[in-house]
């Protein structure tokens, strides 16, 4: 993760200060962003200018930066910090890499997983992680900027903290279960 964060060089993307060694853990250091997260910095600032125009602002300036990550490290949908110039920065996207033993490539666990599940596209829920139909695509990625572009649009969360990736699952089992008797249901009334 540090090899590949401190190559990241762009405007939108949290700049990689350095790294520490305490105890067998290893600590990534980046500029301390006074202003928060988006969504707490849009709470904050409602009344400073038009509210509109900052949230489309910091949108664009989110999905800039995306497309940056994503041309460089596929990364998953991040935290959307606020610099001290107020614009949009990319921070915490899940760069963790594993060496693929077959290939001896790098691959990142986070864009096999998707990232988190409060943005994750429901089949990235469903079945087996690493599986090919459950790893992540451009649809599933867009699906969770999406969540964000509500989510700071709303200022809330779609999905509680506290809701566990289990939780996700067992939603997404009755989910399956729902549409099974759903089409049973309509198959008798066609009978």
């Amino acid at each position: 993760e540090i090899e590949v964060w401190k190559g990241l060089r762009h405007r939108h993307v949290l700049p990689f200060l350095g790294w520490a060694d305490s105890q067998s853990r290893i600590y990534m250091m980046s500029p301390w962003m006074k202003n928060g997260h988006a969504r707490e910095y849009l709470i904050k600032n409602q009344g400073a200018d038009c509210l509109i125009v900052r949230f489309h602002e910091k949108l664009l300036q989110t999905a800039v930066g995306l497309q940056y990550l994503h041309k460089r490290c596929n990364s998953p949908i991040p935290n959307i910090l606020i610099t001290d110039n107020r614009e949009a920065c990319i921070g915490d996207f899940g760069l963790s890499y594993w060496l693929a033993a077959e290939s001896y490539s790098l691959q990142s666990d986070a864009w096999l997983k998707g990232g988190n599940p409060r943005w994750q596209a429901p089949e990235l829920l469903d079945g087996d992680t690493f599986s090919k139909q459950n790893q992540r695509t451009t649809r599933s990625d867009i699906f969770a900027f999406g969540r964000v572009i509500v989510e700071v649009s709303i200022l809330k969360y779609l999905v509680r903290e506290y809701w566990s990736h289990r939780r996700f699952k067992r939603c997404s089992f009755l989910r399956e279960n729902l549409h099974l008797r759903v089409s049973q249901v309509l198959a008798s009334l066609l009978k």
